[in-house]
């Protein structure tokens, strides 16, 4: 009644309550219910009695063993021509849909435990019409794509364009049930990562409707992997060649020697049992010089050899540097005159102290000058020195055949020279500029290259003053 007190109760009302009706007629109603609500609760309720408005709560009642879930809503009701208001309570038994909807967020709590300790990145799509949405996606997604939720389902608005054409494409064919399972490789538009992906087509009883459960394996290591074994591959291969090109070379360089060897030791045989000294003397000399060229092979050989292994290891002393490419000058002038060129050393005028290892720059200063005389046919070779800033820099100048600037990485590897095998025009084990090279280096040194006009190389040397 208008006082709040209970004046009618259905028995099925007081079987909710578990009371007689006299334990609930004139009762007042937020007595009788007291115990189903908290004070702040109470408080709303008689709130919305005095303001006559409509009340509602699902309220929780056990009895025993026994849950019950009811919606209590109370309802002010006028009568017409009178100031009096009266109330109506109505209980609803809604068990079935609260436990229901409690299974459900189990089952989904559930799963999204699941999904989230899945290692892989997974996310669930669902379709409408031609379009695909995302239903969710595990937190490993959600970090990659750096998201808390996903608040736009559309995938053309979390993916690019071409991971969202090729998505498309994979989940029409399982829409289509062209294919039970998808398997591909993206990028999801990163072309730093790569990702193998799987995708199936599962059918939710429940809402009997479909969706599409992918996963994102992160492949990246794998790939760069799999190109690095590419990559030694070709590089292997290259090995081989150039193997293969040093047993060619190693064998002329040796062979030639060698043949030249016994031819001479024929003719000082013969020329012994002749006894003609001076032709004795003339081949002892020139079969000396073939050793020297054998003796300077292995050398060579062994110098790249200690180079790439000495881990930079000098004997470094303060050195004139314009003495060392005179002392290189008086050593090939005489072998390039011979061959009709014009040789000479132009020192600068400034002192050039340097320190670096004497054993090591010399042979670094010859193997450079040797290149130059014996790849000159004509015209003049040059060794000048001068100050660069705080450089002490030496040119070696020929007017040779030149050298391709672009090919010079090539030209520094061990055994290479400008021509392979035995077109070459030029003997030589290819070993002078990678000793060159690597000596240099080993010094702080510099080597460049450039051209001499439309012909000829010019060899810079550059090291840093004492």
């Amino acid at each position: 009644d208008s006082t709040l007190q209970v004046i009618y109760s259905s028995t099925s009302f007081e079987k909710i309550l578990g009371k007689d009706i006299e334990d609930i007629f004139r009762v007042p109603l937020t007595e009788l219910i007291n115990e189903y609500l908290s004070p702040k609760e109470i408080g709303q309720l008689k709130n919305n009695l005095k303001n006559f408005n409509i009340w509602k709560k699902t309220v929780l009642i056990e009895r025993g063993d026994e849950v019950k879930y009811y919606e209590f809503k109370l309802q002010p009701v006028h009568y017409e021509g009178s100031s009096v208001n009266n109330y109506i309570l109505t209980a609803h038994d809604i068990s079935d849909y609260i436990l229901m909807q409690q299974e459900v967020r189990r089952s989904e709590r559930w799963l999204k435990t699941i999904i989230n300790n899945i290692n892989e990145m997974l996310v669930v799509f669902y379709d409408e019409g031609d379009d695909y949405y995302i239903k969710n996606a595990n937190e490993k997604f959600k970090s990659h794509f750096e998201i808390d939720e996903i608040v736009n389902p559309e995938i053309s608005k979390l993916f690019d364009n071409e991971t969202t054409i090729l998505l498309k494409e994979q989940l029409n064919k399982l829409k289509n049930h062209q294919e039970n399972i998808v398997k591909f490789e993206t990028t999801l538009g990163d072309l730093s990562n790569h990702y193998a992906a799987n995708g199936s087509l599962m059918l939710d009883p429940i809402e009997n409707k479909y969706y599409y459960i992918f996963t994102f394996n992160d492949i990246s290591d794998r790939i760069r992997y799999e190109r690095q074994l590419e990559e030694a591959y070709r590089e292997e291969l290259k090995l081989n060649v150039k193997k293969n090109d040093f047993l060619e070379n190693m064998s002329h360089e040796i062979r030639t020697p060698a043949n030249a060897i016994l031819g001479y030791s024929d003719i000082i045989i013969e020329s012994i049992e002749e006894n003609d000294t001076a032709t004795v003397k003339e081949f002892a000399y020139s079969l000396k010089d073939v050793v020297k060229r054998i003796i300077k092979l292995f050398e060579n050989i062994i110098e790249v050899a200690n180079a790439e292994d000495s881990n930079g290891k000098t004997n470094d002393i303060e050195l004139d540097f314009r003495m060392i490419l005179r002392e290189s000058s008086e050593k090939y002038k005489e072998t390039a005159i011979s061959k009709g060129l014009t040789f000479q050393y132009k020192k600068g005028d400034d002192d050039l102290i340097i320190i670096g290892d004497l054993v090591k720059l010399r042979k670094a200063v010859d193997a450079l000058v040797d290149n130059a005389v014996k790849y000159t046919d004509s015209g003049n070779i040059i060794l000048r020195t001068y100050r660069m800033g705080d450089s002490a820099v030496a040119e070696i100048i020929d007017s040779g055949p030149g050298i391709e600037i672009d090919k010079i990485d090539e030209l520094i590897k061990p055994f290479q020279q400008g021509e392979s095998g035995y077109t070459r025009n030029y003997q030589g084990a290819g070993l002078g500029l990678t000793l060159a090279s690597r000596l240099l280096k080993q010094m702080n040194g510099e080597l460049k290259f450039s051209n001499n006009g439309s012909s000829g190389t010019i060899a810079k040397i550059i090291l840093p003053l004492k």
